[in-house]
C-alpha cells in the first residue's frame, strides 16, 4: 500500500509543474505530413500510438525536469510515453529513455530522428492495417516505412490543467486512416515484434501494486 501510494503522489507532484503538449507528424511525405497521434488500447497496460488525419492530437504532459510525457488521464498507474521494442506506445512500464525537445522538436534519448510510420506491424487489433503505426528505429527500418519526426502542435500549452486529454481507448477511426498509395510496410514475423509477452509483463507490475 506504502509503495502504491508513493506511486501515485510522484504522479501527482509530476503533472503540477507539467507543460501540456500535443504532438504532430512532420515529414517530406505528404501523406504522413501534418498527422495527429493517437493512443487506442492495445493491450493490458499498453496503447500504441497510431496516427490519423483529422482533428486535434492527443494532449499529453511533458515534465522537463525527468525527462517524461505522460498520460494526463492515466488514474492510479500513470502511463508513460516510452519505446517497447520498436513501439511508441503509453504505457505501464519502462519508458526505455527521456524526452526532450529541441525548439519544437520532440528528441528521444538525444536525437530527434528514428521515428518512422508503418503499416502491417502486426499491431494485436489489426489497427496497423488501416492507419500508419509510430515506430522506432535506430537502423535497418522495414521496407515501406516512412521517415518523420515530432512537433509540438499549436495546441500545446505552458499549463497542465488547461486542455483535456481525448480517450485513448477509442480506435483509430476509419475516417483518420491514410489512403492506400503508399505500400505498406513489409514486417517479417510481426508478431514476435509485437512481443506479447510485454502485455503479461505489464499485467503483473499492476497486479502487485493493488
Amino acid at each position: 500500500m506504502q509503495f502504491k501510494n508513493t506511486i501515485i503522489l510522484a504522479a501527482a507532484a509530476s503533472l503540477a509543474q507539467a507543460e501540456v503538449v500535443h504532438l504532430r507528424v512532420k515529414s517530406d511525405n505528404s501523406e504522413i505530413n501534418g498527422n495527429s497521434l493517437g493512443f487506442p488500447h492495445s493491450g493490458a497496460g499498453i496503447n500504441y500510438a497510431f496516427m490519423g488525419t483529422g482533428g486535434q492530437t492527443e494532449a499529453l504532459d511533458y515534465d522537463e525536469s525527468e525527462g517524461t510525457i505522460q498520460s494526463p488521464d492515466a488514474g492510479s498507474f500513470p502511463q508513460v510515453l516510452g519505446v517497447s521494442g520498436h513501439f511508441v506506445d503509453l504505457g505501464v512500464l519502462d519508458p526505455n529513455g527521456k524526452w526532450s525537445f529541441e525548439g519544437n522538436t520532440l528528441q528521444f534519448n538525444g536525437t530527434a530522428d528514428n521515428f518512422y510510420a508503418c503499416k502491417n506491424t502486426g499491431d494485436p487489433y489489426d489497427y496497423s492495417s488501416r492507419s500508419y503505426q509510430l515506430v522506432y528505429y535506430t537502423e535497418d527500418a522495414p521496407e515501406g516505412c516512412l521517415s518523420l519526426t515530432l512537433v509540438k502542435d499549436a495546441g500545446s500549452s505552458s499549463s497542465a490543467a488547461s486542455s483535456a486529454a481525448p480517450s485513448s481507448t477509442a480506435a483509430p477511426s476509419s475516417s483518420a486512416a491514410p489512403s492506400e498509395s503508399v505500400s505498406s510496410a513489409t514486417f517479417i514475423d510481426g508478431a514476435a515484434q509485437y512481443a506479447p509477452g510485454a502485455f503479461a509483463v505489464a499485467a503483473g507490475f499492476v497486479a502487485a501494486l493493488l
